[in-house]
C-alpha cells in the first residue's frame, strides 16, 4: 500500500493544496448548503479560522501531492467540528480518510474538547458509516442544517 504523511497546514504551499481538496470536495457535492455559504470568502481568508488557538487543519500527502484533508474548529470551550474531511476518489482505498479522522480526534482530545460535531448529507452513506465505526452518533441538528437536509453527528471525547 503506497505510503502517506498527514501535515498540520501551515505552508502557503500547503494551503494551496487544502484550497484545491476544498473545491473538489464542493464540487463532488453538487450542492450547496449552509457550510458552502461563504465558501468563497472562506478559500480567501485560508489558513483562518484553522490557524487559530483550538483549531486546526491536516493535510495527507502522498508523493508530493495533496490527496486529502479535514479540519477542526472551535465552536465553544466543550465542542468543536470535524469540518471537509474530503479524500481524493483514486486514495480512498488507502485509508486516509481513516487516518485524518483518527488525528483530528486525537487533536480534539489533545485540546481538551468534550464533544466533536460534523455534519454530512444523508447520501454520504459510506462516510456515514465510517463516522459511526469511530463512534459518532446522530444528534438533531440546528435550523440551518435541517433547512439544508443535512445530518448531524457527534462524538463524545
Amino acid at each position: 500500500m503506497p505510503a502517506f504523511d498527514l501535515q498540520p497546514v501551515f505552508t502557503s504551499g500547503q494551503v494551496d493544496a487544502v484550497r484545491s481538496l476544498f473545491r473538489a470536495h464542493a464540487e463532488s457535492l453538487q450542492y450547496y448548503g449552509p457550510s458552502f455559504v461563504h465558501f468563497d470568502a472562506e478559500m480567501d481568508a485560508l489558513p483562518a479560522p484553522y490557524d487559530q488557538v483550538g483549531n486546526r487543519l491536516y493535510l495527507a500527502v502522498m508523493d508530493g501531492q495533496g490527496m486529502g484533508c479535514v479540519g477542526v474548529q472551535r465552536l465553544n470551550a466543550d465542542t468543536c467540528q470535524m469540518k471537509r474531511l474530503y479524500v481524493m476518489p483514486e486514495s480512498r482505498e488507502l485509508n486516509i480518510g481513516k487516518a485524518l479522522i483518527e488525528q483530528a480526534i486525537g487533536f480534539a482530545k489533545d485540546s481538551g474538547y468534550r464533544h466533536m460535531r460534523l455534519t454530512t448529507a444523508p447520501d454520504l452513506e459510506r462516510a456515514i458509516g465510517l463516522y459511526q465505526r469511530y463512534g459518532f452518533v446522530f444528534i438533531e441538528p440546528n435550523a440551518d442544517e435541517k433547512a439544508y437536509g443535512k445530518l448531524a453527528m457527534q462524538l463524545d471525547l
